[in-house]
């Protein structure tokens, strides 16, 4: 008995299934609209714009917690039937915590620049990957706890600024920020933490601005080491820099 095939898509690349998939729901119109042509280089207005936004969404977070469990649904679905690893769709183990993509532009979009993560974090004994390093990011974000909460441990960068986020020197400690499930905070690139003291079962809702430097820059407080970090298109320039 010859089984019949399975039928596919007809979509050849699961991120293009991904953007036709019509998952957001109303409460997620808002921060699209009222985001929209958000200026992150103004530190302040970026913040003061967001805030209120991301407390709209606390308010309404038994609704948002169905949505996300809605949008891994559909992440695992099209995953199985494109045989493809979910890490195509944008799902990222960071060895810290999962990244699971909400709203996200495959595409740039100059009015609607940034995207809306979820951040699951692994347990404290377990997690041992990017956000427990001390570090910068190559991008803006707000960020609103849903549940657990934990140490945002800030640092202040002592040496020179190599450009497009490539720092070298050292860092000292300058404060910590606690961070409780309904809290929101923003950080720049040019800010330098690590998540200490997480409480079980954290789970973080993220704003992200597109990216404003080609680089991130982790520290080592034990050795000194200071890593210098690419995304995509400086790897790809370095790699045809060596040939």
């Amino acid at each position: 008995m010859n089984t019949p095939p399975v039928e596919r898509p007809n979509v050849r690349d699961p991120r293009e299934r991904l953007g036709q998939t019509d998952w957001s729901p109303e409460r997620f119109a808002p921060v699209v609209t009222t985001l929209t042509g958000l200026d992150w280089t103004d530190r302040r207005t970026a913040h003061a714009r967001a805030e209120p936004i991301w407390h709209g969404l606390w308010s309404v977070r038994d609704g948002v917690v169905e949505d996300i469990h809605r949008r891994s649904g559909q992440l695992a679905e099209i995953a199985a039937d494109f045989g493809s690893d979910p890490g195509a769709l944008g799902l990222t183990d960071t060895g810290s915590h999962l990244k699971l993509p909400l709203y996200r532009r495959f595409e740039p979009r100059p009015d609607a620049p940034f995207a809306i993560w979820l951040h699951r974090y692994y347990d404290p004994e377990s997690a041992s990957g990017r956000a427990t390093t001390v570090h910068s990011h190559r991008y803006s974000f707000t960020s609103l706890v849903l549940r657990g909460g934990f140490t945002n441990r800030l640092f202040r960068f002592e040496g020179r600024d190599g450009g497009d986020g490539r720092l070298d020197g050292a860092v000292g400690f300058e404060r910590d920020q606690a961070v409780q499930a309904g809290d929101v905070y923003t950080m720049h690139p040019e800010a330098i933490h690590t998540v200490a003291d997480l409480q079980p079962d954290t789970v973080t809702l993220i704003l992200q601005s597109e990216p404003q430097f080609h680089w991130s820059t982790a520290f080592d407080l034990e050795t000194g080491e200071v890593r210098h970090i690419p995304d995509l298109v400086a790897a790809a320039e370095r790699f045809r820099a060596s040939l």
